[in-house]
């Protein structure tokens, strides 16, 4: 499929017209790069749109529109636009970067190992890359060896907090103490990512310290009302084991907002779960059904719960 996508890429990039208007093209990259940072992400893909018509034959043109339509979380769209940039300038190590992020998201593990791959052997000192790298390593079921890449690029970059994400081989090892730590070292360095909060509430849960998990959960509520403190809310509300933080009637609330505001494989994964720990088992397998990606660990896992709790047995083996 990656090489596909490639090829697609560049025909498309060889048919593009040799008539360009460079100094339009770089006005509106302008004008995008400022949307950008100012987190107009519409404004960007507007702008960069506009440099795309003037210029089509730019790689920076393409891929910054990528980027735009990426943080707008418009991830196939986003992978096209790279994929073009990619073929345009196929030395760039952000058009890379940004493609392997879009695999993720689209949970595509096996097209993310090769970019990964060959952006680590292009950028071999780039600590990012190599993280990113570790990641994909834990996606396609080599949990040791991306948590070994990941520890690498921390340590060399002696606790960098912009790195990429470092939680999820903890998870697959259920490490709790190892997840909390891989979350609240950036958080404390001061990284952006919001899911972090999300990562730490899950590792305290898991480790039974509720009364931890009540004030991470009360830290992003007071950070973000978005769908990151929603998620947090929900993971310990809907415990069974969290006593007095145990709340199935919030959870149910929580549940239907995450259902009408967000798709991301992660949040259908806490929404899945819920269901799952409500006794709702037979929606989870409904909404995972409908709304998961078979090829995302997390989701195989509570659906096969959920059809083993429904006496799917055969279901269940399958995921």
């Amino acid at each position: 499929m990656k090489r596909l996508l490639l090829a697609v890429a560049a025909a498309i990039a060889a048919a593009l017209p040799a008539a360009a208007d460079r100094a339009a093209a770089e006005a509106a990259v302008r004008d995008g790069d400022a949307a950008l940072q100012g987190r107009n992400f519409a404004g960007a893909v507007a702008a960069y749109s506009r440099a795309v018509e003037a210029d089509p034959a730019w790689g920076q043109a393409w891929g910054k529109r990528g980027v735009a339509k990426y943080r707008s979380s418009m991830f196939t769209a986003a992978l096209e636009d790279l994929s073009v940039a990619r073929s345009l300038e196929p030395g760039v190590k952000d058009w890379m970067f940004w493609r392997a992020q879009a695999y993720l998201y689209l949970d595509r593990p096996v097209e993310m190992l090769e970019e990964t791959e060959a952006l680590h052997k292009a950028f071999p000192d780039d600590l990012d890359a190599r993280c990113l790298w570790g990641r994909a390593l834990v996606r396609i079921g080599d949990v040791d060896g991306g948590i070994a890449q990941q520890e690498k690029a921390w340590e060399a970059s002696r606790g960098d907090p912009q790195l990429p994400i470092r939680t999820e081989g903890y998870q697959r090892r259920a490490d709790w103490k190892a997840m909390q730590e891989a979350a609240e070292a950036p958080l404390r360095g001061g990284a952006p990512s919001t899911i972090l909060h999300f990562h730490r509430v899950v590792a305290l849960v898991e480790r039974g310290d509720f009364a931890a998990a009540d004030a991470a959960v009360k830290e992003i509520a007071s950070k973000s009302q978005a769908v990151t403190a929603v998620m947090c809310r929900l993971y310990l509300q809907s415990t069974p084991d969290a006593a007095a933080f145990y709340d199935p009637s919030a959870a149910a609330t929580e549940v239907e907002t995450l259902r009408a505001s967000s798709a991301n494989a992660e949040s259908n994964n806490a929404v899945a779960r819920a269901l799952f720990l409500l006794g709702r088992e037979r929606e989870a397998a409904d909404f995972l059904e409908s709304r998961g990606r078979r090829t995302n660990f997390e989701t195989l896992f509570w659906l096969g719960a959920s059809y083993w709790k429904l006496g799917r047995l055969a279901d269940a083996r399958a995921a």
